[in-house]
């Protein structure tokens, strides 16, 4: 079995791939995170909880975005080992606020295999509907772990939410 295989199939893997997983789901555009004393323009902001699903190559949960309010989320991913001892998840999010309301995107994370995360990386939207269909732009992205559960923040740091 593979290095990555034998990664992905242990305990600390599965903690992992749910990091990565969550991470996508959040993607949302996740709430400013304050940097010392200096806080980061935002231009739009999400919050999101995940959890890992029995295959460990996808998530779901729920998101909460500045615009868009309240929904649901899913995400997939593939996670990758990157010498000497971390993990690179990339994948992709879909949103659902209701009434037609949607966000989807791709995203990056890269964080250490142990102990799991934190996970910091970026994020792409690619289309928005209803409420958010003037939605574009790029951010960062954070994530952390407990057990399968995931929590993410982004940040719309280019185009807006």
């Amino acid at each position: 079995m593979s290095e990555r295989g034998t990664l992905l199939r242990s305990k600390t893997g599965l903690v992992f791939a749910s990091l990565a997983s969550a991470a996508a789901l959040s993607l949302g555009v996740g709430s400013a995170l304050a940097v010392g004393s200096h806080q980061q323009h935002s231009h739009g902001k999400c919050k999101s909880t995940f959890k890992l699903s029995k295959k460990g190559t996808s998530a779901h949960g729920k998101v909460k975005c500045s615009t868009g309010g309240k929904g649901t989320g899913t995400g997939s991913f593939v996670a990758n080992v990157v010498p000497p001892n971390d993990l690179k998840f990339t994948g992709t999010y879909s949103y659902e606020f209701g009434k037609g309301t949607t966000l989807k995107g791709t995203f990056a994370l890269t964080g250490p295999a142990a102990p799991p995360g934190p996970f910091h990386g970026t994020f792409k939207i690619k289309k928005g509907t209803g409420k958010l269909k003037k939605a574009h732009g790029s951010g960062k992205m954070n994530c952390t772990q407990a057990n399968l559960i995931l929590h993410c923040t982004q940040i719309v740091t280019k185009g807006k939410l």
